[in-house]
């Protein structure tokens, strides 16, 4: 159901799981029943918000070490920097920079190497 995108063989699953299924599993299904729209539409279209929420886990994981230790323009500038130098390697970091986008690039790599980044 979930690799092939058949949401809509949900409501047989959720009855045969409230009726012949583990307890644990009964409860899990109840609690897909109360909000069974969004979830056979999480099953059916090929649309993901998996990459927004890479870029939230990976925010607050850099928040999170720096807790209590820099202030907010460090913090934002560490952010913008990992995304900069994002899949790029040490010596060919500014590959992917535009002309656009390449003196934010410099400015955050000085900052960075003013704190130790």
């Amino acid at each position: 159901m979930l690799r092939q995108r058949r949401g809509h063989l949900l409501r047989d699953w959720i009855q045969k799981a409230e009726l012949n299924g583990p307890d644990a599993i009964g409860v899990f299904a109840g609690s897909i029943r109360q909000d069974l729209d969004t979830v056979t539409a999480g099953l059916t279209l090929p649309y993901s918000s998996g990459i927004a929420e890479g870029h939230v886990n990976r925010i607050k994981t850099i928040k999170q070490q720096m807790y209590g230790r820099a202030s907010f323009s460090l913090l934002r500038a560490r952010i913008l920097l990992q995304s900069c130098a994002q899949g790029a390697n040490q010596r060919a970091r500014h590959i992917h920079c535009n002309e656009q986008n390449a003196r934010r690039c410099i400015k955050l790599h000085i900052i960075a190497m003013k704190f130790h980044i």
